[in-house]
């Protein structure tokens, strides 16, 4: 991957990148962010969000979402899909590590990621990893002698940035279930805390290829065996599980025919 494909890549998806994140609603026409839960990205123009499945289980538990562009501005969204399961055979039966969001209400139509072939990428090819980091320790950002007002401002400066990962494909690998074909990635690194979730890119074309789900938080195929994954490896699910979420979901919504 050369640097002009990686930053071409980077530039022409990060306006799709969004922050997860919990709110509260103080007043009916205020809304207050209480933390971040991961990232997701754009999947269509009106509004579905891809994110990964444990990003929302405070969600699942009533608690209210929403999503912040990289411009700043805060859209609330409702859960529609989490944990995603398919039938793989009659003996076993998969969950994957994904979530959809739905955004609320009325906004412009919003800028959304292409997507690409998972199966095109092979193993020991570079690709992209972009998403928001979240801030274990702002320490770290050698803050501590300015004063608190500045300190603050400029930790959220640096949470509101994107942030561009290189990976190789360590391995790959897909599984048929039906007519139908799911991919799965190993990357050679772990991302950051705040990752999950992230668009993983294939930059030859700019196009989003997988989901990051994480490295301790895995699927389990019944009857069958559990991911296990050692440390320094991220596991990416790929878009066709979470392409065909969203035609079911698009399918539900639609009014039935006259």
């Amino acid at each position: 991957m050369s640097a002009s494909d990686f930053s071409r890549a980077v530039e022409s998806l990060a306006p799709t990148v969004v922050r997860v994140v919990l709110i509260q609603r103080p007043a009916p026409n205020q809304i207050l962010v209480t933390g971040q839960i991961g990232t997701g990205f754009i999947l269509t123009e009106d509004g579905f969000i891809a994110t990964a499945g444990h990003n929302l289980q405070a969600v699942a538990q009533r608690q209210q979402v929403a999503i912040i562009l990289p411009a700043g501005q805060v859209i609330t969204c409702k859960l529609v899909g989490t944990n995603i399961q398919w039938k793989m055979d009659q003996r076993a039966r998969m969950t994957a590590d994904l979530g959809v969001l739905k955004t609320d209400g009325e906004h412009p139509p919003l800028p959304w990621a292409k997507i690409g072939d998972p199966l095109i990428v092979r193993q020991g090819d570079e690709v992209a990893v972009v998403g928001f980091q979240a801030l274990d320790d702002p320490r770290n950002l050698g803050v501590a002698d300015l004063p608190p007002q500045e300190a603050q401002e400029f930790i959220r400066s640096v949470q509101a940035q994107t942030f561009a990962l290189r990976a190789t494909v360590a391995s790959r690998f897909e599984i048929t279930h039906g007519d139908r074909q799911s991919s799965f990635l190993f990357l050679d690194r772990h991302v950051s805390l705040g990752m999950s979730g992230a668009p993983v890119v294939w930059p030859e074309s700019g196009e989003v290829i997988g989901v990051v789900s994480g490295a301790k938080l895995e699927a389990q195929m019944s009857g069958i065996a559990q991911v296990i994954l050692p440390a320094g490896i991220t596991k990416v699910y790929g878009i066709q599980l979470l392409q065909e979420c969203v035609a079911n979901l698009r399918m539900r919504e639609s009014p039935p025919a006259p």
